[in-house]
Parts: C-alpha cells; sequence; structure tokens
C-alpha cells in the first residue's frame, strides 16, 4: 500500500506543475504577481506538509514500541495538521480573492 500511495503523491506533484504551467503565464509572473507569490508559499507548505508524512512514515512509526517516540509522533501530527490548515486557507484565498495574472 505505501509504494502506492508514494506513486499517487507523484501524480499529483507532477499534476500541480503542469497546472502551474498552465495557469501562470509567463513563468517569471510567480515571482512578480500577487498570485504567484501565494502560489509559491502553498508549495512551500506542500513541501513541508510531505516532508513531515515521510518523516512520520519512515522514521517515527517504525519506532513506536521505543520510549518518547509516540509523543513525537503526536507533535508532528500536530504539525501536519497546521501545515493541512494553511493549505486550505491559502488555497481559499487564492481561488476566490486572487486569481491567476
Amino acid at each position: 500500500m505505501g509504494s502506492t500511495l508514494v506513486a499517487f503523491v507523484a501524480i499529483l506533484v507532477i499534476c500541480g506543475v503542469l497546472m502551474v504551467l498552465i495557469l501562470v503565464q509567463p513563468l517569471s509572473a510567480l515571482i512578480t504577481s500577487p498570485y504567484g507569490w501565494l502560489l509559491l508559499i502553498k508549495l512551500s507548505l506542500v513541501s513541508l506538509l510531505l516532508g513531515i508524512a515521510a518523516i512520520n512514515k519512515f522514521y517515527l512509526v517504525p519506532r513506536l514500541t521505543l520510549s518518547g517516540y509516540q509523543s513525537r509522533l503526536r507533535a508532528t501530527i500536530g504539525l501536519e495538521m497546521i501545515a493541512g490548515l494553511a493549505i486550505l486557507i491559502v488555497t481559499g484565498y487564492l481561488s476566490t480573492v486572487i486569481g491567476p495574472p
């Protein structure tokens, strides 16, 4: 199941890159427009979320039987939830207040 999920994440990343190429023309608008800046912030948050998820899956979960790792996992899951909420807020703002250039 893990390899299937990795494949789905890879597909989502590829689709995201294609959407950026379609929506942001010229690509310099990524750093010259408010939409581009918010999109970069969103992409950074998604990268952070994926990084935390990888740490959880490959480092913390295999060590759950050891002392202290349950509280570490609980803390990183909290960070994941905060990052996910931030992604939803930025996405909502991008789609309702600011449109593509």
